[in-house]
């Protein structure tokens, strides 16, 4: 017996199962003529055997394969995905091989029961391998959006450094709160409460990086997408502004598989947000 297993547990395991499969097999020899008790005896006993000498040494051997030839970050990933499709595959197995199927019923199994599974199996695969991969690689997100907006540098580095005017052009952040004395300077930190993909996300930002009407580099490490935030400001003509907005990180855990699709995201959150900075920026009183 080992340490997992108390008697007190065994005797309530054997008190309720004895009885629940006693009253099976009574039924199961009730109804002979329906259920075959010769034929039902040596498919239990040919699944235990396949289970215990075929199965398991398989499963064994690939799963021991598999483990020496998948770096230690990735295993958990991997591990997944093969439980994944092995469940997939059992299930799927009875139907791919037609048992029940009746040339007399063409109602059972109308199907392909074949190509359904292989497909399911094949996008688990992929989605299992872009996840290692990016888990022993690392995945960046580099994100440069911008927008030229018709006024003075000075007045859109001025509005845009501010962090307590990201709220009003930024549609996905609720709130920002100075966490350390205003102005902006380097080593402020301001907390950002803020929506993205559906999901409520509470960080702070550090400013690592700051040229007045220039540059603006702000930081985080917190939370499962570690981010980097860069506002540069250049002329653009008289009295015009290129303005850029650069989002750059490497998403941790297992949202470096997410990592296209939030890129993909955050480019169009950013185009909208600068369009309603210029907004904005371009109707305020000069």
């Amino acid at each position: 017996m080992n340490g997992t297993t108390s008697p007190r547990g065994l005797a309530v395991g054997l008190a309720l199962g004895v009885p629940v499969m006693l009253f099976g097999v009574r039924g199961v020899l009730l109804d002979a003529r329906d259920t075959h008790p010769a034929e039902l005896a040596r498919w239990l006993v040919g699944a235990a055997v396949v289970h215990d000498l075929v199965l398991l040494p398989v499963v064994g051997a690939l799963g021991w394969g598999l483990r020496r030839r998948t770096p230690d970050p990735a295993w958990p990933v991997v591990r997944a995905g093969a439980v994944a499709v092995g469940a997939l595959a059992l299930v799927a197995w009875p139907y791919a091989a037609g048992y029940g199927a009746s040339a007399g019923n063409p109602s059972l199994l109308p199907r392909d029961y074949v190509l359904g599974p292989a497909l399911a199996a094949g996008v688990i695969a992929a989605v299992t391998a872009i996840a290692a991969a990016a888990t022993v690689r690392g995945v960046e997100v580099d994100v440069v959006t911008e927008v030229v907006i018709d006024r003075p540098v000075g007045e859109v580095a001025a509005y845009a450094a501010d962090p307590t005017n990201a709220p009003e052009w930024y549609d996905n952040i609720d709130s920002a709160t100075w966490a350390s004395d205003p102005p902006v300077q380097v080593g402020s930190r301001v907390a950002f409460v803020a929506r993205f993909l559906g999901r409520r996300l509470a960080y702070a930002y550090e400013v690592v990086d700051l040229v007045p009407g220039e540059r603006l580099v702000m930081r985080t490490a917190q939370g499962p997408f570690p981010m980097e935030t860069t506002y540069t400001w250049r002329a653009e003509g008289e009295g015009r502004t290129r303005m850029t907005l650069r989002n750059r990180g490497r998403p941790a855990g297992f949202a470096r598989v997410g990592a296209p699709m939030m890129a993909a995201a955050m480019r169009r959150a950013n185009r909208r947000d600068l369009a309603k900075l210029r907004s904005i920026v371009e109707e305020a009183p000069c």
